[in-house]
Parts: structure tokens; C-alpha cells; sequence
């Protein structure tokens, strides 16, 4: 009943016959021999499945991108990417990821993940492919990766002059993109601080929050709140591991930016005091990762930004919202070259 097309077997009963215009999906196929007399004789059914539509991609996601650090492009701290896609098609062998034009990972289910070498932007998409090898490539996603983004930049531990309660924490945007921070916490390894942070970290600028209260220092501060948690404590004298987390929903995390291990620091911080003196605890390098001990140094003491909220303030030894004093060119002396001549007698002042 699909084709009425009729061939005529060779001396030695070989024959052959082509059947065209077959329909998408399973076709059940039975031919019919008649001889002379018109006797017939039917074959055992085959069936004949054609496939020639690749897998259907309805979406397609980068979970860095659904949780951008920036609010004008897909900016991810991290070199691990999320990829995750939906589909109708029921007929997927697997898909495969790929990064660059280039296929890095196969997967069967609907999520994957694909690493990238280090900062740079990269273009993702994930490619389809039934079982008899059709395939779909969805459309590529550009997403930057910048690893440091915002670093922990200093950090005054042990408060102030006027109170031991005055912390405050700064950070640096060494990035070129605005930093959205509204899916940022900076997180202490004990629970205490919690803090989410919120508005957005400008490009080459510092962003300032005081425990206190907007007095804590004498300069403008981007977010005052509570340190304490559940222990009622801000920042432990006895040391601290700070971590800035980036939450991407559900149970991913990544960490933008840490200070060092207890152990690297003689089981407390690695540099800064509290009284008398209560020198903050500066970055050498918003560069150099933050887990390195030799990347802490105390304020010099000479290079100081702000006062405290004391009757009369006095000057802070840190240098919030300001370049860190550890971090500034060093100080020496330029001798240049000099040619005199010297008579004899005469007498010279140098």
C-alpha cells in the first residue's frame, strides 16, 4: 500500500527495487512476488525507521551568566562553567560541550561543566547528536572570566582608637567592569561575620563597610552593618579566615578572593594590631592571590587616610578608601650625574 513500484527479476531471480519519498518516523515494508499464473507470495514485514531531523536545543543556559558579576556582560569569577540545556527531543545520544569551537566534554544528561584555561573570554555552546548522528548546535554564549574580580583589600581588625568595636573592611575593584555585588558575601570561616554585601564596586575603586555605624571611620562608607552573628562577636582578635563568596544559586559557590590560613600567620593574623596602636592589616598586591601570608603587611604608620569617631578624632592607621601605605612606591634618592672641574685653591660647596 506505500509504493506500487513493480521490477522483474534476472535469469538468476536477483532483483532490486528503490523506494523513494519515505516519511519521517518507522515504516512497516512488505513486497509482493506474482508469477505467471498470478500466484502471490509476501515477504515477512520489514520496518524502515528514517531519521533526518537533528535534536531540538530549547535553552540554553551558563549559570555565570544567569549570576553575572556585571550587569553589561557575562562575567564569571570563576574558570569552572556550569552549562545546563533543555530539550523535547527523545532521541539524544549525547551532547557535547564546547568551548572555542572545540569539543571538550561529552555528557548524557542535561548539565554539564567545562574548564577554561584562565582569564580570558571565551564563546561556550553544547552540541547535540541523535542516534543515527544528527546534530544541533545551539547558539554560543560569550563569557568572560576574570578570576580576581574584587579582592579583600584591608582590614582593621582590631577597631579603632576611639573603640575596639569599630571594624571596618575594605575592598578593590582592580577590574575593568563595575562589580555587581548584590550575590556577594563576605564570609568568615567560624560563621561570624555573614555579611551580603549589596550596591556595585566601581572599576579601580575601593568599597568601604564599617560594623559600627557610618562614624566608624571619618570616610564615606558603601555599607554599614553589623559584623556579629550568632555569637554576638565581630571580627575575632585571635584571627580570622575571610572568604568573598559569589552565591550562584542553589548549593554553587564560588570564592572570589581569601586571606591566608590561620597556619600560615603563627595561628592568628598575619599582620595589623589592635591597642594601643590599632594598625589595619593592608594588601601588598590586589595581583598576587590572598592566601599568601608574605601579601599582608601592618599600615607603615606615615601613610594614613581618615579619622576615628573618638572626642577628639584622631588619625586612623589604615587607609580606608585610599591606595594601601604597603602598597606605594618606595622612597629613595636620585643622584644624577655630575661633571665639575676643580682648580686649584678654589673651594666648592656641594
Amino acid at each position: 500500500s506505500f509504493n506500487s513500484a513493480k521490477t522483474t527479476p534476472n535469469q538468476t531471480d536477483n532483483w532490486s527495487l528503490e523506494i523513494t519519498s519515505l516519511p519521517e518516523g518507522e515504516t512497516s515494508v512488505q513486497f509482493i512476488a506474482t508469477n505467471a499464473e498470478g500466484m502471490t507470495a509476501t515477504s515477512s514485514a520489514k520496518t524502515v525507521r528514517v531519521d533526518t531531523e537533528a535534536p531540538s536545543i530549547d535553552s540554553f543556559t551558563v549559570l555565570q551568566c544567569s549570576y553575572s558579576l556585571s550587569a553589561s556582560t557575562c562575567l564569571s569569577g570563576s574558570t569552572t562553567l556550569n552549562l545546563s540545556w533543555t530539550s523535547t527531543s527523545t532521541d539524544i545520544a549525547y551532547v557535547g560541550l564546547v568551548v572555542g569551537g572545540v569539543e571538550t566534554a561529552t555528557t548524557t544528561g542535561l548539565s554539564g561543566t567545562v574548564s577554561v584555561s584562565g582569564d580570558g573570554t571565551y564563546s561556550v555552546q553544547i552540541a547535540a547528536y541523535d542516534t543515527v548522528g544528527n546534530g544541533a548546535t545551539s547558539s554560543a554564549q560569550s563569557v568572560t572570566v576574570l578570576t580576581r574580580p574584587i579582592v579583600i583589600n584591608e582590614i582593621a581588625w582590631g577597631g579603632t582608637g576611639a573603640s575596639s568595636a569599630d571594624e571596618w573592611v575594605e575592598f578593590y575593584n582592580p577590574s575593568s567592569h563595575n562589580i555587581t555585588l548584590g550575590n556577594i558575601s563576605l564570609v568568615a570561616d567560624d560563621g561570624t561575620p555573614d555579611i551580603p554585601l549589596a550596591y556595585t564596586a566601581t572599576s579601580g575603586e575601593y568599597y568601604l563597610i564599617e560594623r559600627t555605624g557610618s562614624t566608624t571611620t571619618s570616610v564615606s562608607e558603601d555599607l554599614a552593618i553589623a559584623f556579629s552573628g550568632a555569637s554576638g562577636s565581630g571580627l575575632g582578635n585571635d584571627g580570622e579566615v575571610l572568604r568573598l563568596i559569589h552565591y550562584l544559586g542553589g548549593y554553587a559557590t564560588t570564592t572570589l578572593d581569601e586571606t591566608p590560613a590561620l597556619s600560615d600567620c603563627s595561628g592568628g593574623w598575619c599582620k595589623g594590631t589592635a591597642g594601643p596602636n590599632y594598625l589595619s592589616m593592608e594588601r601588598v598586591s590586589a595581583t598576587a592571590t590572598g592566601t599568601l601570608s608574605s601579601n599582608w603587611k601592618s599600615n607603615n604608620t606615615f601613610t594614613r587616610n581618615g579619622t576615628d569617631a573618638g572626642n577628639p578624632p584622631a588619625p586612623l592607621n589604615g587607609t580606608p578608601r585610599a591606595q594601601n601605605s604597603v602598597s606605594l612606591l618606595s622612597i629613595g634618592y636620585f643622584c644624577p650625574s655630575e661633571t665639575s672641574s676643580f682648580t686649584e685653591g678654589g673651594y666648592y660647596t656641594p
